[in-house]
Parts: C-alpha cells; structure tokens; sequence
C-alpha cells in the first residue's frame, strides 16, 4: 500500500510544479508544544508501569503473610484495599495524561510539495 501511495504525485495548487507532492507527515503543533507532549508523555508511562507493579505487588502481599487473628486480618485487608485503590488511581490518572501528551505529539499525513513546502491533508 505505502509503495503505491508513494509513486503517486500530485500537482502543487500554490506554486504550480507538476508532480511535485509526494506523502509525507507533518507534526500538528509546534516543536515547543511538542517538547511540552513529550514531557508529558514519558512520565505518564513510568506511572503506568509503577502502577501495575504497585498492584501486582499488593496482590502478591495476600497470601505472603498468615496471620492468626482478626484484627492481623482486617489490617492485611485494609492495607491492600488501600494499595490495590491507589494503584489504580495512578494508572488511570497516568493513562489520561499520557493521552493528553500523544494528542500534543501526533503527526498528521499530508501531501507535501518538495519545491515550495505546501501542504494538503491527506484524509
């Protein structure tokens, strides 16, 4: 598909070359908004990754210690209601500002003139 759409060239409207637009991606926003996406993006997935490891660490915790009374019991229970909880909030808080931070550094496609730098949406 990519070799097909990549032989094919379009006539440029602005400048009049015949020929001269090819496919190509451009970035929506400006390089500072995309410097902004970035650090954005990246600590969003160390939470992401934090998170799961946070829940799989309060799941493990279940079974680790074998208590023999209640109040053992219902302090187990509480603390991994709160860890499972928190870990789960910090996943879904890291998801959103992780998309948020994919929005601000997404590329769209275009037809892009070679001589005068134009552009056209391809959608």
């Amino acid at each position: 598909m990519t070799t097909k759409l990549q032989d094919k060239r379009l006539n440029c409207t602005a400048c009049g070359a015949q020929a001269s637009m090819f496919p190509d991606k451009v970035s929506k926003m400006s390089p500072v908004v995309q410097i902004i996406g970035w650090i954005i993006a990246v600590p969003s997935i160390i939470g992401v990754v934090l998170s799961v490891l946070f829940f799989v660490l309060g799941i493990a915790g279940i079974g680790a210690q074998a208590s023999e009374t209640d109040t053992d019991q219902a302090a187990q229970g509480l603390a991994v209601m709160l860890t499972g909880s928190m870990s789960v909030c910090m996943g879904i808080s890291s998801l959103l500002s992780g998309l948020f931070g994919y929005l601000l550094i997404m590329k769209k496609k275009v037809w892009k003139c070679s001589n005068c730098g134009f552009h056209l949406d391809r959608d």
